[in-house]
């Protein structure tokens, strides 16, 4: 009986150590998230929260006369934010819908930001870029409900608009 005894109260302690690890693994993972949380670059949470363009990502006809550097460093440089009418909005959505999605939700939507060649991109739509007023030629692919735009010869992200 004593044995009986001891062996429950074994197993109880046994339990308790298993909670408290759980307890301990919930609490770093918290803890994990919001630190690299708050250290993420001001760059990707602003792509994140605004609709964002780079002007020289945009119809830019002196980029043949830049080499990639230079065009990479005039894409950052040149960010400013998008605003859109919910009706242009509701429009690039219908546009969106009917054109093929590609995904590319593990790259963060910053301006300037690099596209890795493993990531498939689409055409963009004539009539989306007729709707942000510029674009032609650009390639695309949704990251969440945003579409980046990427300046197919530098593979960089010129634009991050949200569609909803």
């Amino acid at each position: 009986m004593a044995k009986l005894m001891q062996d429950n109260v074994a197993r109880r302690g046994g339990l308790w150590a298993v909670i408290g690890l759980g307890l301990l693994i919930v609490a770093g993972t918290t803890t994990y998230y919001r630190w690299s949380a708050a250290r993420e670059p001001a760059a990707i949470k602003e792509s994140r929260d605004r609709n964002l363009e780079s002007t020289a990502g945009k119809n830019d006809t002196a980029a043949s006369n830049q080499n990639e550097a230079g065009r990479v460093q005039a894409i950052e440089k040149t960010t400013r934010p998008v605003t859109l009418t919910s009706e242009q909005r509701q429009r690039l959505r219908d546009v969106l819908a009917r054109a093929p999605q590609p995904r590319a939700d593990d790259i963060p939507p910053t301006i300037g930001g690099g596209v890795p060649k493993q990531v498939n991109l689409g055409d963009l739509p004539t009539e989306a870029s007729d709707i942000l007023g510029g674009y032609t030629g650009d390639k695309y692919a949704m990251i969440g409900d945003q579409v980046v735009i990427v300046d197919p010869d530098v593979r960089r992200i010129v634009a991050a608009i949200s569609t909803r």
